[in-house]
């Protein structure tokens, strides 16, 4: 539960380095409800941070509301349900509902992340955009 709550709170804080090392090198993050460009699934610890990266530079500001953890019965996963809000970078709000099971491996770590929202609004709106 701890770990989880230092992920919504780096995550608020727009820290992605310190946050990324909240997850396993392997880890695999779902998003059965991906639109456009935002991909279904991530593989690696890297991948995600550059996912979250790009998504982290779009916001000037983020906050999750009623944040809710119920840890399952296995003690290796935890349920948790949160509104996100935030202020982007372009001066438009972003707001959704959110409910994702986190999985952990040994070391305590994020080792699976299966997390489902209203991709009303999403599309590509957080997909890391090129360099050139």
């Amino acid at each position: 539960m701890e770990t989880l709550r230092n992920y919504f709170t780096l995550l608020a804080a727009l820290d992605i380095d310190e946050w990324s090392r909240l997850w396993s090198e392997d880890c695999v993050q779902v998003m059965p409800f991906a639109v456009g460009s935002l991909p279904g699934e991530v593989r690696g610890r890297d991948a995600v941070r550059d996912l979250y990266d790009g998504m982290a530079r779009q916001y000037r500001t983020l906050r999750f509301d009623d944040l809710t953890l119920y840890p399952a019965t296995d003690p290796d996963q935890v349920l948790a349900l949160w509104k996100p809000r935030g202020e982007l970078t372009d001066g438009t709000e972003y707001s959704n509902e959110n409910i994702a099971m986190f999985e952990f491996g040994a070391d305590g770590l994020i080792a699976r992340f299966t997390e489902y929202f209203n991709p009303a609004g999403v599309g590509d709106r957080f997909v890391p955009k090129e360099t050139s």
